[in-house]
């Protein structure tokens, strides 16, 4: 909607009642009985004790694989190849016997992972990850809504109740990228919500933002790090600390936190800052409790993890929720720090926790503005056709994106990227596309999505 030509020609007033139509439709859709049970229910499994939570686990995962062996092309195929049948598999560890996929996988053939059951409306997201990979994810009503669920049960960890103030402090294009004068932010009056956009931001635009938070006074902020630690260092830079009265906490989500941008933040906004580790393939969701420990939460999806021999496992999920295109056993790419712990925890859950979740520590973009752009994965949102892609800056005011390309791959796509790049950084940045065969990995076997020489400050 924010890229729309009725939206960026419009008035303030104007677009803040287009945000308002869409959000009470969007409330409509996810936020109804359906959310309310399934909300209510989560409510309740969140206190299961260990062995109720292996046997919810079990039946789930069980039910996952009867729908796939059944429904989804990819896993009808394997089953039929290797002559089981549905009764084959009644516990967790039959699930062993199913191989582990990735996102390579996927991509080589999309539609066969998606299932052929009939379940409504469906939605189509596209993500591109820590590896610069776009994958285009299917998934219906009843998944929406369950995400949603799980969503504000992580609220509530947060002290959050419904009609609060929020911050919404992410991705979204609220206003155009060559807007350079205030306010950078509009009002969305259904979700009491303070949209804010993330892409402008710089040292000079910073003092505008704190105030606007602190007049608006919420509740609750939701912020990429990235986003919600320049602020917090421009607060340190003129040693002193966020005047609002209301703020309880903040929710990071969607890249690396590290410990030293928690204690800069939470120090500069006396607050708590809770972390929600997630992705768009719906098989694994971590977020931190009241008492600040990391929980991967069991009733959301099984997980199994893979041990790195470095100190870090891979996570290997099994979602529960989206029967459109259920993942079984996927390989996420990123990874948990430590061991699992299953003892109880401060908090009074079992949940298993970990020490720490490795992976999307992206780089960003600094433009000649003093603008900080990170989360550039959607630059490649709606193109199909790269394999694998990173963003490079190695000087103000140059960005060059590295595509490896799928056959299909033509000017047009090339065209969309550089496009989409110029919408989110803005035209005072040159953007060149270049053409790869591969790009270079790291020690970990990944690579970063943005990379900017350190030499750029």
């Amino acid at each position: 909607m924010f890229s729309s030509f009725l939206y960026q020609r419009s008035p303030i007033r104007m677009q803040e009642a287009l945000i308002g139509a869409r959000e009470r439709m969007r409330m409509a859709l996810r936020e109804g009985r359906r959310f309310r049970n399934v909300l209510a229910e989560i409510d309740r499994t969140q206190w299961l004790e260990p062995g109720v939570f292996s046997e919810l686990q079990r039946e789930r995962v069980v039910g996952v694989i009867h729908h796939a062996s059944q429904f989804v092309p990819f896993y009808r195929d394997l089953f039929s190849k290797n002559g089981w049948i549905p009764g084959d598999f009644n516990s967790l560890e039959d699930i062993k016997r199913l191989p582990i996929i990735t996102k390579q996988d996927i991509l080589r053939d999309p539609d066969k992972f998606i299932s052929r059951q009939k379940s409504g409306l469906r939605h189509h997201i596209s993500t591109s990850g820590t590896t610069g990979t776009p994958l285009l994810l299917t998934e219906n009503l009843s998944a929406i809504v369950r995400e949603n669920a799980f969503i504000w049960r992580h609220y509530a960890w947060a002290g959050f109740e419904r009609g609060q103030r929020r911050v919404w402090l992410r991705g979204d294009m609220i206003v155009p990228i060559e807007q350079s004068s205030q306010p950078f932010w509009r009002y969305n009056r259904p979700a009491n919500t303070l949209m804010m956009s993330s892409y402008h931001i710089s040292t000079h635009s910073a003092n505008a933002y704190i105030e606007a938070i602190e007049a608006f006074d919420p509740h609750l902020v939701l912020a990429y790090p990235s986003s919600i630690g320049v602020l917090a260092n421009v607060l340190e830079g003129q040693h002193r600390r966020y005047r609002g009265k209301n703020l309880r906490s903040i929710i990071t989500s969607s890249e690396m936190l590290t410990q030293t941008q928690r204690t800069n933040i939470e120090g500069r906004f006396q607050c708590r800052l809770f972390d929600h580790y997630g992705s768009s393939e719906r098989v694994a969701i971590i977020g931190t409790c009241e008492a600040g420990n990391y929980h991967v939460e069991p009733d959301y999806s099984y997980v199994e993890y893979e041990d790195c021999g470095d100190g870090t496992r891979a996570i290997i999920g099994t979602g529960f929720n989206n029967f459109a295109m259920p993942l079984i056993r996927y390989a996420v790419g990123d990874r948990i720090v430590g061991d699992v712990k299953d003892t109880k925890c401060e908090c009074g859950r079992y949940m298993p926790r970990v020490d720490s979740i490795e992976g999307r520590l992206d780089d960003y973009v600094l433009t000649r503005d003093g603008r900080h752009i990170g989360r550039l994965d959607h630059i490649f949102k709606g193109v199909q056709n790269v394999v694998e892609a990173q963003i490079r800056q190695d000087r103000i005011g140059e960005v060059v994106i590295l595509v490896t390309p799928a056959s299909a791959f033509s000017p047009d796509d090339a065209r969309r990227i550089v496009s989409n790049a110029e919408e989110r950084i803005g035209g005072g940045t040159e953007i060149t596309l270049e053409i790869v065969h591969a790009i270079p990995r790291g020690p970990n076997g990944k690579f970063l999505a943005v990379v900017r020489n350190a030499n750029v400050q």
